[in-house]
């Protein structure tokens, strides 16, 4: 069987349509973003590059959700030190926590901007 299921991003997509290699998706209004492996980017991805590459909307702070529900608010002026990264395990995406530095954000679902 082939493990490289097909999904739509978007609103549509052509039938038996693949994409691959992208770094990532932007709507109208969120975006999927590809977090490279270690073996690639071994420091992870600088937040501030990614809400760059996706056209992040800027505000006073952001909060980072994981994905059991525990949600950090990190201000604008500390995003220079935060940073996206394959976990350990290599099954998740973790962040850098400026709330607690010496552990991290665990399964990061969502970052959106704090209005």
């Amino acid at each position: 069987k082939n493990k490289n299921e097909a999904f739509t991003c978007g609103k549509e997509q052509a039938y038996n349509a693949v994409c691959k290699a992208a770094g990532q998706y932007i709507f109208d209004d969120a975006a999927l973003v590809y977090v490279p492996g270690v073996e690639v980017m071994p420091d992870g991805y600088a937040v501030t590059d990614l809400f760059e590459a996706v056209g992040m909307a800027e505000a006073k702070s952001y909060n980072f959700t994981c994905a059991d529900g525990y949600t950090e608010e990190i201000d604008a002026e500390d995003l220079a030190e935060v940073r996206i990264f394959i976990n350990a395990a290599g099954d998740g995406v973790d962040a850098t926590s400026i709330a607690y530095p010496d552990y991290t954000l665990q399964n990061i679902l969502t970052i959106t901007p704090v209005a």
